[in-house]
């Protein structure tokens, strides 16, 4: 406990700590205590407590109704769904493989949780793939009074008849916290293999200490090309690098819709991933337009702001922009890392939908929806890997909707696809280096994943390949927290895209 770390005793995503998942929390803790709490076996209640822990598994079943109870009742939480399969597994005394994820749950200066939005999008991806692995174990014939949510909708994917056990590590996106799981998770050699990290700042931080021990990290969220320009035979992920989705935002942009050739930058230029991004948007625009056009950089590139600035007036910025003729807005934010999203934010709300704005993955986000008026957003475009409407009947599309209660984002559907990497690396060589050679294999290929189709690039664990989605936000009165929604640009209207977004009034 307070290591960052957890299978279930400790709840990590703080911000939401409903009364059943705290005390299933609470028996699952009574069992992880350290082996030396236990030596002194022959008191009766030590002897007692070392019973229902590891013989009769008592406390462990306590904890998996409780959990389960939690999950009907409360919210459908990912965190719980993970440790209620995580006590399912120790209650049953199932054989059962471990893997770890990590996230960032995001703290403000006195390690208070302040914002757990993309830890529980990628947790969802996670506990998904978890359960469908536990469904082959666990189903009404098989135990009555505990049952896994998703068993009359979800496939079971047998691994090996064996379970499987998920640890969630919370990096914080702190690089300090970071290496320091990472460093604690190598250790632990049951694990097999890592979902994770999200941001690139995270993997750039750690991805060394994985590979240094052998052990397989695939990210479904780092997209910085700088990773994968050295050799790291253990590293691979489900997202693409930043040369396909800049390449779609300045297609985007040169389109005879927007035809914007003159852009102002916003960016973070001390992240690995948003100067990468600007990098590669600035080569591709070079390539389309600076070439074509016979016209310097200085002439395409008006202006690069750092976004990530504490004192960034964005006020004055698109003051500066809007004195100098007809500019395109570009977006990249870091993942959260800094307040370059809060900023990103303030550049919409201040351009007043006079300029188009084109924004990197990192602005998909609820807070945009939240800035809740149509004119600040309907000249925005993202680039993003996933959009659940443009396939709404795949297998991923339609269960995930019916496991979490509605739609999902893309990072739950990358970090589902990882899963099912490292879930498939085991089925075929369940050992450290095996899984690292099955990935490695130029064979090694998923037809199946919520994103499509999963290949790698030999020698770099690159995805193969990715299409992006180019999404916009459109009113939807019927989402109710928000009043507005993403939906792809290929169609006009929510409608078109198969949402119901009208409010039928019954006089």
């Amino acid at each position: 406990r307070g290591n960052h770390i957890s299978i279930g005793e400790e709840i990590l995503v703080k911000l939401f700590q409903p009364r059943d998942k705290q005390r299933g929390v609470k028996a699952v803790a009574e069992c992880q205590k350290p082996w030396n709490y236990f030596l002194p076996i022959l008191k009766n209640h030590i002897r007692q407590q070392w019973s229902d822990c590891f013989v009769t598994k008592n406390t462990y079943q306590k904890a998996a109704q409780i959990l389960q109870q939690s999950w009907k009742t409360e919210r459908r939480d990912p965190e719980t769904l993970i440790y209620l399969n995580n006590a399912l597994l120790e209650a049953t005394g199932v054989d059962f493989y471990t893997i770890a994820v990590a996230v960032p749950i995001l703290q403000d200066e006195t390690g208070k949780v302040k914002n757990a939005e993309m830890a529980e999008e990628i947790l969802r991806g996670v506990a998904q793939a978890q359960t469908e692995v536990n469904l082959s174990l666990f189903n009404e014939e098989k135990s009555s009074n505990l049952i896994l949510p998703g068993a009359n909708f979800l496939k079971s994917k047998s691994l090996n008849g064996k379970g499987l056990k998920v640890i969630i590590a919370n990096d914080a996106n702190l690089e300090k916290q970071a290496k320091k799981i990472a460093k604690t998770i190598v250790k632990q050699s049951e694990i097999l293999g890592v979902i994770g990290h999200w941001t690139s700042e995270m993997t750039t931080a750690t991805v060394d200490i994985y590979n240094r021990n052998k052990l397989v990290i695939v990210s479904p969220g780092t997209t910085t090309s700088e990773l994968t320009q050295q050799p790291r035979p253990f590293f691979f992920r489900t997202i693409t690098n930043n040369y396909v989705p800049t390449g779609a935002a300045v297609d985007v942009l040169i389109s005879d819709r927007i035809n914007q050739k003159r852009v102002a930058i916003f960016y973070n230029p001390a992240s690995p991933y948003s100067s990468d991004y600007k990098k590669r948007f600035e080569e591709k625009f070079l390539e389309k337009v600076g070439k074509k056009e016979k016209v310097e950089k200085e002439e395409y590139i008006v202006y690069s702001f750092d976004i990530s600035q504490a004192d960034f007036d964005a006020k004055s910025a698109i003051k500066k922009i809007i004195n100098s003729g007809e500019l395109a807005i570009v977006l990249i934010p870091d993942g959260q890392v800094t307040n370059a999203l809060v900023n990103a934010l303030e550049i919409i709300k201040e351009n007043r939908g006079q300029n188009w704005m084109v924004g990197n993955w990192s602005v998909y986000s609820p807070r945009t929806l939240k800035i809740g008026q149509s004119q600040l957003l309907e000249k925005l475009v993202l680039t993003v890997p996933w959009h659940p409407l443009s396939n709404p009947k795949s297998y991923f599309s339609q269960t995930s909707e019916q496991l979490w209660g509605g739609s999902v984002s893309s990072r739950t559907a990358l970090s589902y696809d990882a899963a099912q990497v490292v879930i498939e690396g085991i089925r075929q060589k369940p050992n450290r280096q095996g899984i690292q050679k099955t990935l490695a294999d130029e064979d090694f290929r998923l037809d199946e994943g919520a994103t499509g189709k999963i290949e790698f690039q030999p020698g770099t664990g690159d995805r193969k390949a990715l299409t992006i989605e180019l999404v916009k936000v459109v009113p939807c009165p019927t989402n109710r927290e928000y009043g507005f929604t993403f939906i792809p640009m290929k169609f006009s209207t929510p409608e078109d895209a198969g949402l119901n977004c009208s409010i039928s009034v019954d006089f």
